[in-house]
């Protein structure tokens, strides 16, 4: 699984637009069911 997901991650750090970054992570979360992560007090 870490070697499917190590390229998209690569790119998703990589993202310097913090605002294409929080898109990029808000699609992930629907797509994966996820919840947010609350981390020092930002969500990621």
């Amino acid at each position: 699984m870490n070697k499917i997901l190590h390229d998209p991650m690569v790119e998703l750090r990589a993202q310097q637009d913090i605002e294409a970054r929080r898109h990029a992570m808000e699609t992930l979360q629907l797509l994966f069911n996820l919840e947010p992560e609350i981390t020092s007090g930002k969500v990621f």
